[in-house]
């Protein structure tokens, strides 16, 4: 029996673009949170305060998004976590200037 690679470009590309697609849109989830803070939809308290789901939702959507790589995996959670982390950050400190 010879086992054969056959790498297909078709489905590297797809992926890619899948991949890069799904995370420019995850990406602009911390517009949309500032957005809605601004009409009053939401309150930094709540998100502070619902900061463990958020985690577990950042670390649902990595393994969603990723490649099956755990690495893959745990820096996509990172990223989303620190943008989280920084919209929270950006929502303090306009509260205080405001």
């Amino acid at each position: 029996m010879i086992i054969q690679l056959e790498a297909r470009i078709q489905s590297y590309v797809q992926l890619a673009c899948n991949i890069f697609f799904l995370s420019s849109i995850i990406f602009q989830l911390p517009l949309f949170f500032f957005i809605a803070f601004e009409y009053g939809l939401i309150t930094s308290d709540f998100l502070i305060k619902n900061r463990s789901q958020v985690l577990f939702m950042n670390l649902l959507l990595a393994a969603f998004i990723s490649p099956p790589d755990l690495l893959t995996q745990i820096v996509l959670a990172i990223s989303l976590q620190l943008a989280f982390e920084i919209l929270l950050l950006t929502l303090f400190i306009y509260k205080k200037l405001k």
